[in-house]
């Protein structure tokens, strides 16, 4: 079954860390001198209480009496934020792994987590980790006003070549039981085994290359295995495209396209179900295109490569051939990557009849998404980073869902359904393995038509 929503028709320079726990701010007031231009909304927003609370605080403080270079007295609050224009860079705020944490958030809690990221690190790596760390602390703290309290614990996370044991005995004698991170492969193992010993449950964002899966149901990734995405992927296609009104021609480079695991592992697929299968170079004529082309058939076409040469010379021979058969029925089955083409290239998307399969999609024209980004940068000072899929928005997304679902079912949180708000990302966790780690399945299409519009395509 299908179901179809249309959309919409026709570094590193010095960081600073805009969430910073104040001492003192957990269970006491704190002064606030104001700066010139703070507001009373501003304070609220900081400290993480509301503007009702900062007035019951001070005895006839109004917003007209708020002047630069009062003292304000902060009510105590489960969640508190300082701007960071006037904090100390990250990369100095951060300590060893055998310290205290960089900060938390919550001296309180019903959610005790922690991060562990390479959020100081220097290059990309570095920034997708801090942009995905600011984006769940936006999470934290719409959860927070949503009634919730929540501890997080950050540390910044040592190098590949150093051992976690440290970091991890602290998570322990802070009673951790959710864990975000971390990035590097040499690390997994020892995550692996302590959310296994210690029953934590483990968010890992960046990568679903982790060991010992088939045996840790306390493992959710939102990267998801190549062997399961493959399943997924071919299953999708087959109840999209069927096999009575469809051709599918697999494009390929001299060398093994980087999708070539996946597109193999399709055409095996097709073959049992007898498909009618077609391949051509990627340089194809026309001619030897539209001699697989049949009266109510839609010949769709399957790159083993995500590159962008291979996109665009796809789509240009593509549009070519409608060109010269414009009654003739053509469909490009193309890959997540290729989102990050729709800026210039979203003409050649509509022509070729595009279908994009992600488990990522952010509409940057809703309201709900603007407001995300002007919330960001007026936290961060900083424009989101221009990848595929958002770093900040999957980390707001991945907040949301794990927040809300740790609280509701804690420790035997697996694969419900958690109905949390997302920008970019609805996901759907399932086992990769009977008792195995748990991994996103959720993927669909996004469907650039040939009339303009785009629409969200989900085939269950």
């Amino acid at each position: 079954m299908q179901f179809r929503t249309l959309l919409f028709k026709k570094f590193i320079v010095t960081v600073f860390a805009a969430f910073i726990a104040v001492s003192g701010a957990f269970g006491q007031a704190n002064v606030h001198v104001v700066k010139q231009g703070e507001t009373l909304y501003r304070l609220s927003v900081i400290y993480g209480v509301t503007v009702e609370q900062i007035l019951n605080a001070n005895p006839g403080l109004t917003a007209q009496s708020l002047q630069a270079g009062s003292s304000v007295k902060i009510p105590a609050s489960s969640l508190a934020f300082v701007d960071g224009e006037s904090q100390t860079p990250v990369q100095s705020q951060v300590k060893s792994a055998a310290s205290q944490p960089t900060h938390g958030v919550s001296n309180a809690s019903e959610i005790r987590m922690a991060m562990i990221l390479p959020i100081a690190e220097k290059g990309l790596a570095g920034g997708r980790a801090l942009e995905y760390y600011r984006g769940f602390l936006l999470a934290a703290q719409d959860f927070k006003e949503q009634g919730h309290k929540v501890t997080i614990y950050t540390y910044e996370e040592p190098n590949n070549q150093n051992t976690m044991q440290e970091v991890l005995q602290k998570l322990k004698q802070n009673q951790v039981k959710f864990l975000v991170g971390p990035l590097y492969l040499s690390h997994f193992s020892d995550v692996v085994e302590f959310a296994k010993t210690e029953g934590v449950k483990v968010l890992i964002p960046f990568s679903s290359k982790v060991d010992s899966l088939n045996y840790n149901p306390n493992i959710f990734m939102l990267n998801t295995p190549s062997v399961k995405k493959n399943e997924i992927l071919a299953n999708l296609f087959t109840k999209q495209f069927d096999k009575a009104d469809t051709r599918v021609i697999f494009v390929g480079e001299e060398i093994k396209g980087n999708e070539q695991g996946f597109t193999d592992y399709l055409k095996e697929q097709l073959t049992k179900q007898e498909y009618t299968i077609g391949e051509l170079s990627v340089d194809f004529n026309i001619e030897d295109l539209h001699a697989y082309s049949r009266a109510g058939c839609t010949s769709v076409i399957v790159p083993t490569s995500s590159s962008a040469a291979m996109f665009k010379n796809v789509t240009k021979l593509i549009k070519a051939y409608r060109t010269e058969y414009p009654k003739s029925s053509v469909a490009l089955f193309g890959y997540s990557d290729w989102q990050g083409a729709a800026k210039d290239y979203r003409q050649e998307l509509h022509l070729s009849n595009t279908y994009l399969v992600t488990n990522a999609f952010c509409n940057q024209w809703s309201t709900e998404t603007k407001r995300f980004m002007e919330r960001y940068k007026y936290w961060f000072k900083q424009d989101l980073l221009p990848v595929v899929p958002s770093m900040a928005i999957l980390g707001y997304d991945s907040g949301m869902y794990f927040l809300h679902g740790i609280a509701r079912y804690g420790s035997q949180l697996s694969t419900q359904d958690i109905n949390a708000s997302h920008l970019q990302g609805d996901f759907r966790f399932e086992p990769i393995a009977p008792e195995g780690a748990l991994a996103d399945s959720n993927f669909w299409f996004i469907h650039y038509r040939t009339d303009g519009a785009i629409e969200k395509v989900e085939v269950q």
